[in-house]
């Protein structure tokens, strides 16, 4: 077992942490009261769900940012306000928000928002 628990933590520590729930499942079944292994996987767990939740937030500011590069003002603003659903109140997402909707204004010669004002003002 000791074995086992030093092979788990070493996969821990390189990151392997799929890996080490794999591992570390199997030998629950054989061990399930043992306290070492049972953090160890919980720990791998929680490591692994941190790094998934950081890989789509890198997803998500990249494409918004591939939108802005080639001019997809209106997409970037949705996918944006779509990262923002998931992530809030994430810094990066809001700055990019911010300066996707400022370009869209530019782009379009007046504020994203301005379409409304100028139809309720013709009525």
């Amino acid at each position: 077992m000791r074995e086992d628990l030093a092979r788990l933590r070493a996969l821990a520590k390189d990151g392997k942490y799929q890996e080490a729930i794999t591992r570390g499942e199997e030998l629950l079944h054989e061990f399930p009261k043992e306290f070492e292994l049972v953090e160890l996987v919980a720990y791998a767990r929680s490591e692994n769900q941190q790094r998934e939740r950081k890989r789509k937030l890198e997803q998500w500011i990249e494409n918004i940012n591939q939108g802005i590069k080639n001019g997809h003002f209106k997409d970037a603003i949705k996918a944006a306000k779509s990262g923002l659903d998931e992530f809030p109140r994430d810094p990066d997402l809001m700055l990019l928000l911010e300066g996707a909707k400022k370009q869209q204004e530019e782009k379009e010669g007046a504020p994203f928002w301005s379409n409304e004002s100028k139809k309720s003002r013709s009525r």
